[in-house]
């Protein structure tokens, strides 16, 4: 709830051209949150993924949704929370996009955490690589637009 907020107010910021008591147009600001994003297009990564037990369902995330089985998110330890990436899996080609809304894993050296329902989608087994690519369009347009968290279960 706390994300949403912060990004709906974000949104309002920018379309509203906001001033912080200090002078600076609060924009200026949420346009440098942007620019980490903007570093990441192009990005992609390969490894090994795993996916979320059960005990984790209903769980709330380092983002602040709770965690969902049904939905299409993802943990990983360098993507920014609330970024999109598509995931393919190397071995049948199938792919998916997912809202990286949790940090991990940890334990592992896997290099993304899939709920469920991702792993499902692209018939993710133990052996699998798979291709990580951040999505700068589909993050933007989530940030701009917080109907869109709809597109991934939540």
């Amino acid at each position: 709830m706390k994300i949403l907020l912060i990004i709906l107010l974000g949104v309002i910021c920018i379309t509203q051209n906001v001033h912080a008591d200090n002078g600076k147009k609060i924009h200026k600001i949420l346009e440098q949150n942007y620019q980490k994003y903007l570093i990441l297009d192009g990005y992609n990564a390969e490894g090994k993924a795993i996916f979320y037990g059960n005990k984790f369902h209903n769980r709330k995330t380092a983002s602040g949704i709770r965690h969902s089985k049904y939905a299409c998110t993802a943990a990983s330890v360098k993507l920014p929370l609330m970024s999109v990436v598509k995931v393919t899996n190397k071995k049948n080609g199938k792919s998916i996009s997912v809202l990286i809304n949790d940090r991990g894993p940890f334990k592992t050296n896997a290099v993304l955490d899939l709920s469920k329902a991702a792993a499902n989608a692209i018939s993710l087994r133990s052996t699998d690589n798979i291709l990580i690519e951040f999505d700068l369009q589909q993050t933007l347009e989530l940030i701009k637009n917080t109907k869109k968290l709809k597109n991934f279960g939540i």
